[in-house]
């Protein structure tokens, strides 16, 4: 999405420095963490999920 630098939202963002991130930045962002965090393809098509606390 993009906004014209007269917008309200623009000057509002651009005022709070915030970023706004297009869908295919998060698209990558979320490969890019999968990848570091080892979560292959085997892994996200389990049937059973099982949460164990660490001692």
């Amino acid at each position: 999405m993009q906004y014209d630098d007269s917008h309200p939202l623009k000057k509002f963002f651009d005022e709070n420095a915030l970023h706004i991130y297009t869908l295919d930045e998060i698209e990558q962002m979320i490969v890019e963490k999968e990848k570091e965090e080892g979560l292959t393809d085997f892994i996200k098509q389990g049937k059973n999920v099982e949460w164990l606390e660490l001692k």
